[in-house]
């Protein structure tokens, strides 16, 4: 259950990828532009020089995702790459999906769970469990908040699920500050 909320989290997060790292981009460049300046001093410099490398670590965690999924994609049969690319990259209805397909939308759904899980068995060959993916990425808040959004779906669609104990994630305080996700507790992991 874990490895396909990961991966609906992943693929869901793709879709802004590019622009966020290409924000990064800008930012570490306007930063390093004006990272000293005659009146801002040492501690100043040293501040903006701490900023770059937190954007830069950023922009690295980023790429690896984004390389993740491509890769996942790349060994994965041509239909099922089509139909995963059409609904969470060109976010395509599954209503429209299924009529192309030629498809029940439940029968779509479960493929798409089955193709989803063979995309994470790709990930785990590159080395990246579920595990690795919550330290990788508990700092990300708005990742976290996409992993907690599809726990809460989850649990509405299949209450007996609740029992499995999906956990929540929780990113840190930091998260707090920059706006995302919920409340939340310093690195702590509850069970819901």
């Amino acid at each position: 259950m874990k490895k396909l909320i990961w991966a609906k989290t992943i693929f869901e997060s793709y879709k802004y990828l590019s622009r966020l790292i290409s924000s990064i981009d800008r930012l570490v460049m306007e930063k390093s532009v004006h990272s000293y300046t005659v009146d801002s001093g040492e501690s100043t410099t040293l501040a903006k020089m701490e900023a770059i490398i937190d954007l830069i670590q950023r922009k690295k965690r980023l790429l690896i995702v984004k390389w993740m999924v491509e890769e996942s994609l790349k060994n994965t049969d041509r239909q099922e790459a089509r139909i995963l690319i059409k609904f969470y990259i060109d976010k395509v209805a599954i209503d429209e999906l299924a009529d192309e397909y030629k498809m029940n939308n439940r029968t779509l759904a479960r493929r798409m769970n089955k193709y989803l899980r063979n995309c994470m068995d790709r990930i785990y060959d590159l080395g990246y469990k579920c595990e690795d993916l919550e330290r990788l990425l508990e700092n990300e808040g708005w990742i976290i908040g996409v992993y907690n959004s599809i726990v809460d779906r989850f649990k509405k669609s299949h209450p007996e699920l609740v029992r499995l104990k999906v956990p929540t994630l929780h990113g840190i305080d930091k998260v707090l500050s920059l706006g995302y996700g919920r409340q939340v507790k310093s690195n702590v992991h509850s069970t819901v």
